[in-house]
C-alpha cells in the first residue's frame, strides 16, 4: 500500500536570471515568460509545510516550492489561478547543479493546471509561471511511494 509522506517545502524566489528571453512554452518563439532560469533561485523554508502552496503573480513572473523525496514515487501536481490567467505548472528535479523541468503542464489559455511524474530519491520543486495574466494561485503537491 503506497504510503504518503509530509514533505518539507521551501520558496524560490525569483532572480533576474528568470526574465532572460527564451523560448514560449504555448509556441515555441522567443519569450521573456520561459520555463527556462529556474536554476538560480534561492530558497527559503514554507513555515506551515501543509503542501498547499499560494501566491500572487503577474505576467512573467515564476515561484517554486522544493521538497525532497526519500525513494521511488509518484508526485502529483496541481494548479488553480484567478480566472483570466494563464499559470503553467512545472515539477524540477534538482540534478546537483541545477534545477531541471521533467514534467510540466501548460495547457493553453487556463488557470487549471495538473501533472503526475513517478520519479526516484531527490530534490524537486514544484514551480508555477505566470505566462499571461496577473491573479492568485493555490497548488497543492503530493508526493507517494
Amino acid at each position: 500500500m503506497p504510503s504518503t509522506r509530509l514533505l518539507t517545502l521551501a520558496l524560490l524566489l525569483p532572480v533576474a536570471a528568470c526574465q532572460e528571453p527564451s523560448a514560449d512554452p504555448h509556441t515555441g518563439e522567443a519569450d521573456s515568460a520561459s520555463p527556462t532560469g529556474w536554476e538560480d533561485h534561492a530558497m527559503l523554508s514554507d513555515p506551515d509545510q501543509d503542501n498547499v502552496l499560494t501566491g500572487k503573480l503577474a505576467q512573467g513572473e515564476r515561484e517554486g516550492w522544493a521538497y525532497s523525496a526519500e525513494g521511488d514515487g509518484t508526485h502529483n501536481a496541481t494548479l488553480s489561478a484567478d480566472s483570466g490567467t494563464d499559470f503553467d505548472l512545472y515539477l524540477l528535479e534538482h540534478d546537483g547543479t541545477s534545477w531541471q523541468a521533467v514534467a510540466k503542464s501548460d495547457e493553453r489559455d487556463s488557470s487549471d493546471e495538473a501533472l503526475s511524474y513517478a520519479g526516484g530519491a531527490g530534490e524537486y520543486a514544484v514551480g508555477i509561471l505566470a505566462y499571461a495574466g496577473m491573479g492568485s494561485y493555490t497548488a497543492q503537491i503530493d508526493y507517494s511511494n
